[in-house]
């Protein structure tokens, strides 16, 4: 039995390490602050509105929107326009990450991460799992939540499919904190150029967005067809 990842589980870690990387630039460079999640941005947005802090409500506002206009973006993309998000989302990622290259750092911290807003929140969208798993590929509390319940659920009844859970949400753990660590030596040895480090990981998700739809029109393929095709 072949031991290699299916096509589906190598884009989902591929993607995780974009989201880690863009994850923590926006914590360790001009930012200080998360932005593939609204959590924090919502919060921000209360408190500001309580204490009359109408500026910042407004910047934090114009997040929450870019946030929204990334997810409408892939569903209207995918339902009304019959495209595919998933082969669109490294475009719009790297689309982000040039424009974060080229963008002032002078600018308020919550306006510069605009790009990282909309990128990931498309992105999360675009790609909501793999292996029969709902998994985010931008953040890590429902698959550390997941990765657990699986871990427990296995020392229970011994059921291998609780034990499978658990291997795919600790993989896409590994690899969206590879892509964090990744954006650590970035921020650390190419301070003011770390958006362009994130480009060959970008073409990397790309190459593996090709690769599972090749996977998955060979193996829609009859067995006849392939055998001619791809010959052994």
């Amino acid at each position: 039995m072949s031991r290699k990842l299916p096509a589906d589980a190598l884009r989902h870690m591929a993607f995780a390490v974009v989201g880690g990387f863009f994850g923590a630039y926006a914590i360790l460079g001009p930012c200080g602050v998360f932005g593939n999640a609204q959590t924090v941005n919502l919060l921000q947005l209360l408190f500001d509105s309580l204490f009359g802090q109408w500026y910042s409500l407004l910047l934090h506002a114009g997040a929450l929107l870019c946030y929204m206009a990334g997810v409408m973006s892939a569903v209207i993309l995918r339902r009304k326009y019959h495209r595919d998000p998933g082969r669109i989302s490294p475009f719009i990622t790297a689309a982000a990450a040039l424009l974060l290259e080229f963008l002032p750092v002078t600018i308020p911290s919550v306006a510069f991460m605009y790009p990282i807003f909309f990128s990931m929140s498309f992105q999360w969208t675009a790609f909501s799992g793999a292996c029969g798993f709902n998994s985010s590929t931008i953040f890590s509390t429902n698959n550390v939540k997941q990765a657990t319940l699986g871990l427990a659920e296995y020392l229970c009844d011994k059921d291998p499919s609780h034990l499978r859970r658990t291997v795919f949400f600790a993989r896409t753990l590994v690899a969206f904190h590879c892509g964090a660590a990744l954006a650590f030596l970035a921020v650390y040895w190419l301070p003011t150029h770390v958006p362009l480090c994130a480009l060959p990981l970008i073409f990397l998700s790309y190459v593996s967005v090709v690769r599972e739809e090749n996977a998955a029109a060979f193996s829609s393929e009859p067995a006849a067809v392939k055998k001619t095709t791809f010959p052994v």
